[in-house]
């Protein structure tokens, strides 16, 4: 297990206040995600937010236990909800996969449908690109606001969509060292990207205008 060298979900449930009226901002950040998992904890009598998970869906479509173990922690044991799981390449195409089938698995409804339809179309004023934990590849020119809007340059791709050479429809996680996992409806097409280190010179519209043909 992975120790955060602070209490760094407290210090952000703590400290966060609003900075921008709701529709005026987005400020990619980790708090958003920790005061959810923290939530969900009070409103659960103390359930582990991470082994829910794994319980109730990652397990069910093949993650290997011991990744939970591989969770980033703070130091008083609460999970890093925003990031730091660790996932081989065939179980995160599984999870792909799930969306593409309208949280369908195995005859089982894991995930509801309308839930995840709101999550890959929500149209936050504020930026276009990103909906709920997910990057959209819709056109976003003219919602980005530099110097209100905090992003990685990851979503923003060259300032209008994360790739014009992808579907509008694609939607992405996307990991450190650009990490990906593409879910591509209308092609029914799930694509997983690994790769070592920071991830370089590595580019969303090269890599998918390769694996598409749509250079």
């Amino acid at each position: 297990m992975r120790i955060i060298e602070a209490p760094a979900r407290l210090i952000a449930i703590n400290d966060s206040s609003t900075a921008y009226p709701p529709g005026v901002a987005c400020i990619y950040a980790p708090a958003n995600f920790q005061v959810l998992a923290a939530l969900f904890e009070r409103k659960t009598g103390g359930l582990d937010p991470a082994q829910y998970l794994y319980d109730r869906l990652l397990g069910r479509l093949g993650f290997n236990a011991s990744h939970l173990a591989l969770w980033g922690r703070d130091l008083l044991g609460h999970p890093q909800m925003a990031g730091g799981a660790r996932f081989s390449a065939r179980a995160w195409a599984n999870y792909g996969k799930l969306w593409l089938q309208n949280g369908q698995w195995e005859g089982h409804t894991l995930l509801d449908p309308q839930t995840m339809n709101l999550a890959v179309t929500y149209a936050n004023p504020a930026f276009l690109g990103y909906g709920l934990t997910w990057w959209l590849n819709r056109p976003n020119e003219g919602t980005y606001t530099p110097g209100v809007d905090q992003l990685p340059t990851d979503g923003n791709g060259d300032g209008t969509q994360i790739a014009t050479n992808a579907p509008a429809d694609m939607f992405m996680a996307a990991g450190t060292g650009k990490q990906r996992l593409y879910v591509i409806p209308s092609l029914d097409l799930v694509l997983v990207r690994f790769g070592h280190g920071a991830g370089g010179a590595f580019n969303d519209h090269t890599f998918l205008g390769h694996v598409l043909g749509t250079p």
